[in-house]
């Protein structure tokens, strides 16, 4: 099977407004080294490319550049992945891929982390990620979370996540949205009680002792 891979290049590169699509797309091949063949092009109805569906799993390197703001990769054979560095990422999507590690230090930018039906990810490493708003885990395995140094968190999903028990949601004084549906061992959940009010949760709350603290 191709591994399929997203690039959002139309999107993700600062270039000037005086230039043309087609000049902003020769800029990004020469830069990399590329063919115009390496990609198959959609465009939206307004007839601007809005992404670049790439086929060859090898040209993945093209993301190391730190100007990337908006990510896409979907891959059954990915399993590790290192995005360190990319300081001006915004948005990263990663679902349903494989992923047992993955690295995410040094993004001070990501507002919106995706990580729908990785169904082999027990944990990721979310200190740092400080701007974080949206944090999507539906259909993980996640068995350890630690969300304590996400301030701006607003909304979480943590669909069908069996292998929680408890989590400590306490130092999230902005979440607005928890998705609790389907944690089926979920025991003990622990929210802050700035957001009692406010808050909207999802999922059959009967069954989950809540403390807000």
């Amino acid at each position: 099977m191709v591994k399929l891979l997203f690039l959002f290049l139309m999107e993700v590169y600062s270039f000037s407004q005086q230039k043309s699509d087609e000049e902003i797309l020769e800029e990004i091949l020469v830069k990399h080294n590329l063919s115009i063949n390496d990609f198959r092009v959609y465009n939206s109805t307004s007839e601007r490319p809005d992404y670049y569906y790439c086929c060859d799993p090898n040209l993945w390197y093209i993301i190391q550049d730190n100007k990337v703001k908006k990510l896409v990769i979907s891959s059954e054979g990915l399993t590790r992945l290192d995005l360190s560095g990319l300081t001006n990422l915004e948005k990263l999507e990663l679902n349903w891929c494989n992923l047992t590690d993955l690295k995410l230090s040094n993004l001070p930018n990501l507002k919106e982390l995706y990580l729908y039906g990785n169904s082999a990810l027990t944990q990721v490493d979310l200190s740092g990620l400080t701007n974080l708003e949206k944090l999507n885990l539906r259909a993980c395995n996640i068995t350890d979370l630690k969300l304590s140094n996400l301030p701006n968190l607003k909304e979480l999903d943590l669909y069908r996540n069996k292998g929680l028990i408890r989590v400590d949601l306490s130092g999230l004084t902005k979440l607005e949205k928890l998705n609790l549906k389907y944690c089926e061992n979920l025991k003990e959940v622990i929210i802050s009680k700035d957001v009692k009010d406010k808050i909207n949760i999802e999922g059959d709350i009967n069954k989950i002792n809540l403390i807000w603290k």
